[in-house]
Formats: C-alpha cells, sequence, structure tokens
C-alpha cells in the first residue's frame, strides 16, 4: 500500500478515469455536485453539477484540480496525457461552460467537449460539437502529436464542420492534433443506438476501437440481425482513419465493451460484459448471472 485519497462533498461525487505521464504524476477525471474538496482545494459547482480534472505527484499531493461546467449538467469521463505531459479530457455538458476563454455552448442538446491543458493546468484550448440531441465524449487516447476520441450523437451534428450522418443515434470516432485542429472524423452505425465506448492508439499509430451497436452495420460490415438490442464491435483503423478490421459479436440481449488496449506486437484487447448469450467467431458464452465480464485478446487478419 502507497497512498490513498478521498475526493467529494456532500453531494453525489464520482471519480471518471486515471492516467499517468511518464514522470508518474497522475491525473483524474470526475464530476461532482454542489462543493467538492480534493486534498484541500475546494472546488464549487457552477451549476447542477461539473466535471473536474486533478493532478497528483506520484507520492499523493496535490499539484492542481479544475472544474469544468456552467449552469446545466455537466460531466468528464475521460482523461489522457501524452508524452509533452498536454493534458487531455472529454465529456458532456449542457447549455454552457466557460473556461476562461472563449465559453462552449451547446448547439441545443446535451453537447460533448474536449479541453485541453498544459503539465501546470493552464488551459491549451477547448472546443465542443454535437447536435440538437445528447452527445458525449465517451473515450479518448493521446501520443505523440495527436488525440483521438469517440462517444456518440443523437441527431445530425458536426465535428469542426465535418457533418456526421446518424440515424437515431450513431457513434464516431475523431482524431485531433495536439492543438486541437481536427484531422478526420468518422461516424458508424444503423437506424438504432450505437456508440463507441472506448479506444486506445497502437505504437504503430494504429487505432484500436471499441462499442456497440443495435443493428450495425459497423464501418460497411454486415448487418447484426440478432434478437439483441445491443452488441459489442470491435475494430482497427490505420492513422489515417481507415478501416483495417472489424470484428461484430452478436448478443442475444445485450452487451457492450468498456475497455481496449493496442498491444505491440499487433493483438487487441477487449474487456466488456454481455448478459444472456454472446457470440463471436463461432464460439458461444453464456452468462451465468444477469451480467458477466468477457476479455477478448484478438489476433489481427
Amino acid at each position: 500500500f502507497v497512498w490513498a485519497l478521498g475526493l467529494g462533498g456532500k453531494g453525489f461525487d464520482a471519480g471518471g478515469k486515471v492516467a499517468a505521464d511518464d514522470s508518474g504524476n497522475v491525473y483524474v477525471s470526475g464530476s461532482f455536485v454542489g462543493a467538492m474538496t480534493i486534498a484541500g482545494t475546494e472546488l464549487t459547482s457552477a451549476g447542477e453539477g461539473d466535471a473536474f480534472v486533478a493532478s497528483f505527484t506520484s507520492s499523493g499531493q496535490l499539484r492542481w484540480a479544475k472544474s469544468i461546467g456552467g449552469p446545466g449538467d455537466d460531466a468528464a469521463g475521460p482523461v489522457a496525457v501524452d508524452g509533452a505531459g498536454r493534458v487531455y479530457v472529454g465529456g458532456s455538458f449542457a447549455k454552457q461552460i466557460d473556461l476562461g476563454s472563449e465559453p462552449l455552448v451547446s448547439t441545443g442538446g446535451v453537447d460533448a467537449f474536449l479541453v485541453s491543458f498544459d503539465a501546470e493546468g493552464a488551459l491549451r484550448w477547448a472546443k465542443s460539437f454535437g447536435s440538437d440531441g445528447q452527445d458525449i465524449v465517451s473515450d479518448l487516447a493521446a501520443r505523440g502529436e495527436r488525440v483521438v476520441c469517440t462517444g456518440g450523437f443523437a441527431g445530425a451534428g458536426s465535428i469542426d464542420g465535418t457533418p456526421l450522418p446518424v440515424g437515431q443515434q450513431d457513434g464516431f470516432v475523431a482524431s485531433f492534433d495536439a492543438d486541437g485542429k481536427l484531422v478526420w472524423a468518422k461516424s458508424f452505425g444503423g437506424d438504432g443506438g450505437d456508440q463507441g465506448t472506448a479506444v486506445d492508439i497502437g505504437a504503430d499509430d494504429s487505432i484500436v476501437l471499441g462499442g456497440s451497436i443495435f443493428r450495425g452495420p459497423v464501418f460497411g460490415g454486415p448487418v447484426i440481425d440478432g434478437p439483441g438490442y445491443r452488441s459489442p464491435f470491435l475494430a482497427a483503423l490505420d492513422r489515417d482513419g481507415e478501416l483495417s478490421w472489424s470484428r461484430q459479436l452478436e448478443s442475444t440481449l445485450a452487451a457492450d465493451v468498456t475497455g481496449v488496449a493496442a498491444s505491440p506486437d499487433g493483438y487487441a484487447y477487449f474487456a466488456g460484459w454481455f448478459t444472456d448469450e454472446l457470440t463471436y467467431d463461432g464460439e458461444t458464452f453464456t452468462s451465468k448471472a444477469a451480467e458477466d465480464g468477457l476479455l477478448l485478446r484478438v489476433a489481427p487478419p
């Protein structure tokens, strides 16, 4: 055991994701309501609920803490840091958030946000994108001079002028350079509720992506026609966003991908959950309880 810290206040508070840089500094994202205390530093929500990001040394000393929010209900999920110490946070917000630069304003519903801080917690840039529905950045990864994020759009929207046509809800994956300029963005899914939930960048700059679809297809693959209402998918893209391969798993009820990792040997790892039965590559898994966990190691084709 090395150290432990409690983060919170009297309201509902939750950690989202965690990342570490090459110096051993730790970065935590999450959400809070009202006021919360982080190692003696108090953050106060600007509205219903705010997002936060905090940085600690490897020995657990607070370096800095920031709140991200406005008058609506806002939440942070993923956090990542690159080799230069640049920090990236993603999530969702309603109405408006003000980080000290030009405010981010929702297009009508709940929009996605992507924010970058330097190693000392100073704002580098902030952007929002979405539709008039409920949109979110659910995961992101940073490596070298770029950051890749994934999530979902609940209506026709765009990312920095790139339109993303959607059905009822589609997933997206987008790549930005370190200064926040969009390099490319792609949507995927069919007529149902689809979303990207996990992403990683490999040492060869390839992208490993996971998520769930209602009927598909994913990136031009086959349509899932099983009885389930949520089936997981796995995909690999090259640096330019072109599909290398994809796998779709058939669920009889519900399943999703919760985490991915790109291995240096070219394999991809996917963690997730499923209920009832899940079929992959001719093998059927049966859950022993309401929800079972699943870990797959997938070889490149």
